[in-house]
């Protein structure tokens, strides 16, 4: 094996074991199985969406809409299904990645209850329902002013036609 190999080797074995000595800074996840319209929802929206929801995206992340919250921000994607340790919504809220970046940036920290039924239900593979999202995340690319004009098919004529001789010219002549 090669030294640089060996470095890289020696630096990721690092990086796995900060990650569970972090990890047992954690309050440990719920017992119990978790709802995600019962447990979670209600956390997210009275604690996350006043920065990530429908009015503001701080650091380009929402809470308020599944395809939203699970494609991330600037920081990445925040859920590693079934690893609640390594998500970042998880270190964030537990204040593992220093004060500076704690959340919610406002208000009081999240309890260890909190944060434990957000451990579990990510642990339990963070089931999110379709269909549960409070609002409509609709892209603004498919608005009608961002679509190329088209020429509308003409009315279908309802009525008689018309004894009126048509004004244009033949051109057998």
């Amino acid at each position: 094996m090669k030294l640089a190999e060996f470095k890289s080797l020696g630096l990721a074995a690092a990086l796995v074991s900060a990650v569970h000595l972090r990890a047992a800074e954690l309050p440990p996840a719920a017992t119990r199985p978790v709802d995600f319209v019962k447990d979670v929802q209600p956390i997210l929206s009275s604690r996350c969406y006043e920065c990530h929801g429908e009015k503001k995206q701080k650091a380009e992340l929402r809470w308020d809409a599944k395809g939203a919250a699970l494609k991330g921000g600037e920081h990445g994607a925040p859920i590693v299904p079934g690893r609640s340790a390594e998500s970042l919504i998880i270190q964030m809220v537990a204040g593992l990645k220093g004060d500076d970046l704690r959340m919610p940036a406002k208000g009081e920290p999240l309890g260890a209850e909190q944060i434990g039924l957000l451990r579990a239900w990510i642990d339990q593979g963070a089931v999110w329902p379709d269909g549960v999202d409070l609002v409509k995340v609709v892209d603004a690319r498919e608005h009608w002013a961002f679509k190329a004009p088209g020429r509308p098919a003409p009315p279908e004529s309802r009525g008689p036609k018309s004894e009126i001789p048509s004004t244009r010219s033949s051109s057998t002549d």
